[in-house]
């Protein structure tokens, strides 16, 4: 599990590897705060080396989605390559991009 946070002229970039879990919530919450300190203008959260995710991991990453959009601060969010890690963030609600990345499990129809 890892965390790596930059930033530079209000352009955040946030990226997750391995295992994202609850032993790195407090120090993602503490970057995403800086992120949106002023001047703020961009974030990136980068998802796309994540093989697991903690349900406290993708409500700040929703929270961040929502914060970006109320404080006018761009947001892009780098879709897994996991397919298990893309089914929960949209069983969460959040919505993914479509870049190269596994679509995610479709239910059979009836």
């Amino acid at each position: 599990m890892s965390l790596e946070w930059s930033r530079e002229d209000g352009v955040s970039q946030v990226s997750l590897s391995d295992q994202a879990d609850l032993s790195i919530a407090t120090e993602l919450k503490a970057a995403l705060l800086q992120a949106f300190a002023p001047p703020a203008t961009a974030l990136t959260i980068d998802l796309r080396n994540v093989s697991e995710l903690h349900i406290t991991i993708i409500q700040l990453v929703w929270v961040a989605a929502r914060e970006a959009c109320a404080k006018k601060v761009a947001f892009d969010l780098l879709r897994p390559n996991d397919t298990d890690v893309i089914n929960s963030l949209i069983d969460c609600g959040l919505t993914l991009p479509s870049n190269n990345a596994p679509e995610p499990a479709q239910e059979p129809a009836a």
